[in-house]
């Protein structure tokens, strides 16, 4: 149990960060978007919103959404780990109901 919450949150906690991987693509008109720029935007957005920021948090973010490991993270990879979340995100219907 304790597990499966733990990968929850994970999965919680970094949905909140692809928008920065969203937007610092877009900016830079880059097909990916590498560790270190992922975690210097994420630490901008955060601070902007008065939250409290965590490195460590915004780097495990990053290698749950870089699939392939190159260190990375595209535009592909984003959009599938959102596809992803908000699959383990929805409840399942009980059939009894």
């Amino acid at each position: 149990m304790k597990n499966a919450l733990t990968i929850a949150l994970a999965a919680v906690f970094a949905m909140s960060f692809s928008a920065v991987a969203e937007n610092a693509s877009k900016k830079k008109g880059a097909a990916a978007v590498t560790e270190e720029e992922f975690v210097a935007k994420s630490k901008i957005r955060f601070e902007k919103s008065g939250k409290e920021f965590k490195e460590e948090a915004a780097r495990a973010a990053f290698k749950k959404m870089d699939a392939d490991g190159d260190g990375k993270l595209t535009k592909e990879e984003r959009k599938a780990f959102q596809k992803q979340s908000k699959k383990a995100k929805t409840p399942k219907k009980n059939k009894a109901e």
